[in-house]
């Protein structure tokens, strides 16, 4: 299999930045890698969890730290994002709600290097690393040219890492994914489909679950269609 890599100097980051307490779950909260065995994405900082990974699904990034007995300290971000990943100063994990709350980016380990989120996109066969909003848990992999591929996928029964999301996550406002928005026609595509006609790029339009409570059609996806072009929450 073969992944892309990018060099990123890498200055400034350190286990003190002060970050929002982790929303994974106590209960599911390890990844799996062949090389360096079992990685913990909760319990970093005092008290637990305090600098533990922490996913804005609504925003868009990850932030936090993942500890491993062999990677050590394991930065997805720090600061606020989306992560623009040009330097060592701005890298971290973003999630894209635009391609099915895909992960990318960058995070670091100090002895193990960079972790490519977006590399099990570039794998063969595909399994990107990617928020599952239905079951609020990871999958997929990434990769790390020192560490070979991380696997965010249950490797173990009970094993996998999960997210307690508080309230409703969107999809992107770009429903018909042309690549502009906020745009009316994104709007005047999400209602054509809503009421049983075709988007004009199918099939990468979204789907009429706007605010993936798993209720469609249901015009309380319409309002948090408006809120959400608007600069509004996610209702």
């Amino acid at each position: 299999m073969h992944v892309r890599t990018i060099t990123i100097v890498l200055s400034g980051v350190s286990a003190g930045t002060t970050l929002a307490q982790s929303n994974v779950s106590p209960s599911a909260m390890s990844s799996w890698n062949e090389n360096a065995g079992w990685m913990n994405w909760r319990d970093a900082g005092t008290p637990t969890g305090l600098q533990g990974a922490y996913a804005d699904l609504n925003a868009g990034y990850m932030t936090g730290f993942v500890w491993g007995e062999n990677t050590g300290w394991v930065n997805l971000g720090s600061g606020a994002g989306p992560h623009g990943n040009t330097t060592g100063l701005n890298f971290g994990v973003n999630i894209d709600a635009c391609d099915s709350f895909r992960l990318s980016g960058f995070a670091w380990s100090e002895n193990a290097g960079w972790i490519n989120c977006a590399g099990g996109a570039m794998a063969t066969a595909p399994n990107p690393a990617r928020i599952d909003v239905g079951e609020a848990r990871l999958r997929g992999y990434a990769w790390s040219e020192n560490l070979g591929w991380v696997s965010l996928d249950a490797p173990a029964d009970g094993k996998y890492v999960a997210f307690f999301i508080p309230g409703l996550v969107c999809d992107c406002v770009d429903f018909n994914r042309d690549g502009l928005f906020p745009d009316t026609d994104d709007i005047t595509e999400f209602l054509t489909v809503f009421g049983g006609g075709p988007c004009s790029n199918d099939p990468n339009c979204g789907d009429i679950d706007f605010n993936n409570d798993g209720l469609f059609p249901d015009t309380q996806d319409i309002q948090s269609l408006l809120s959400v072009f608007a600069g509004g929450a996610c209702l």
